[in-house]
């Protein structure tokens, strides 16, 4: 079973939330706390997953496969190597 996982999910992503925090000087600063490590997959964004992207006005360059119930919201950035990937839409089966 893990053989076909690490198949089908050839990547390792961090599930990433992004808090605003004082920066000291009286801003704000992003603070990165990393919620999960899980295997995935990152592909091209195919017709379907543009027309998704153009109804929710945002852009997608790339569609990430993670395995079911890994819990990730628009608020999330998803981390492959050193790529950082904005979370705009959640499709679950």
């Amino acid at each position: 079973a893990r053989a076909d996982l690490e198949m089908t999910l050839p990547e390792t992503c961090s599930i990433v939330e992004v808090a605003s925090v004082s920066d000291g000087a009286g801003g704000q600063a992003e603070a990165e706390n990393v919620v999960a490590t899980v295997r995935c997959r990152i592909g091209p964004v195919s017709g379907r997953d543009a027309q998704i992207a153009a109804s929710l006005d945002a852009s997608a360059d790339h569609v990430i496969t993670l395995p079911a119930l890994t819990d990730v919201t628009a608020r999330h950035r998803i981390r492959i190597g050193s790529r950082s990937f904005e979370v705009t839409y959640v499709q679950t089966r």
